[in-house]
């Protein structure tokens, strides 16, 4: 809903860079949050929603 923060958050056991990419890819394309925090049992990972994926 326009003018409603939103936020993703994608919680995963692992990470690869492959799957980083794909999320991003897929949060990037709605265009709506400008923030992604990627959550492991060891980590968080946050992304700017915003910019393009990048390929690497």
């Amino acid at each position: 809903m326009p003018g409603h923060p939103c936020i993703y958050f994608k919680k995963m056991d692992n990470i690869t860079p492959e799957s980083i990419k794909n999320i991003r890819k897929d949060v990037w394309n709605v265009g709506r949050a400008p923030i992604l925090w990627i959550i492991t049992p060891g980590e968080s990972h946050i992304y700017n929603s915003f910019a393009s994926p990048e390929d690497n």
